[in-house]
């Protein structure tokens, strides 16, 4: 039986978009590679790292998995909810502002 250990993070505000280009960097590696990347200067870098944390201490206390045989076996994020701003604009008008957020899931494995 292959066990898995799952992490979520919802309703981060960080546009998906942005999310994704960190998640491409850490997609199929091991988890002690990915421990040292802790200088990702980016405000979703910090959010991803944490999760990723929460999901190795899942795996290890809840499924007791080692630490040396995880790696991320799938990682997504997933559109949130839209807040609606209105900014004001020249000559009386109005625009829309998107505050896009977004949810990020992590499936971690044993080798």
């Amino acid at each position: 039986m292959i066990k898995t250990a799952i992490a979520k993070l919802k309703f981060l505000n960080v546009s998906p978009t942005k999310i994704k280009k960190i998640i491409d960097k850490i997609r199929k590696k091991k988890i002690i590679d990915i421990i040292n990347l802790n200088n990702m200067q980016q405000k979703s870098g910090q959010a991803i790292l944490k999760l990723l944390k929460s999901a190795i201490f899942n795996a290890i206390n809840n499924n007791q998995m080692k630490l040396e045989k995880l790696f991320i076996h799938e990682i997504f994020v997933t559109k949130g909810p839209i807040l609606k701003r209105i900014c004001v604009k020249a000559k009386g008008k109005s625009g829309l502002i998107y505050k896009r957020k977004c949810h990020v899931v992590i499936f971690l494995k044993e080798n």
